[in-house]
């Protein structure tokens, strides 16, 4: 049976933030992040078709694509535009080769 007094809720009590709480910055080593796995994708192009022509693809198919050779692709790491570059076949593989990197700026030692 419920009881007929009212409850009081208390809030949680902090502590009192002052200069003295801070916390220190850490030193960030590129070898702390040097494992951390990355999703890299390059845009080879688009095309839109139909169900039907999709569902009778098989090895050996060409799929047009709206970009001709030689023009520079786009780079993506995690989604986000890093470089572009140009498709290059090396040993019946492709790969691209970095023709411009975005948003890296390079440091020189003097």
């Amino acid at each position: 049976m419920p009881s007929d007094k009212p409850s009081s809720v208390h809030g949680p009590d902090f502590a009192e933030m002052g200069s003295s709480s801070t916390v220190p910055a850490q030193h960030l080593d590129m070898a702390d992040i040097r494992d951390v796995r990355l999703g890299l994708s390059a845009d080879l192009g688009t095309c839109t078709m139909p169900v039907r022509d999709v569902l009778a693809l098989k090895r050996g198919s060409v799929v047009a694509l709206n970009k001709t050779a030689g023009e520079m692709t786009e780079i993506y790491v995690n989604g986000r535009l890093l470089a572009r570059g140009e498709v290059v076949v090396i040993n019946d593989n492709l790969h691209v080769r970095i023709a411009e990197v975005f948003g890296v700026t390079e440091t020189t030692d003097e």
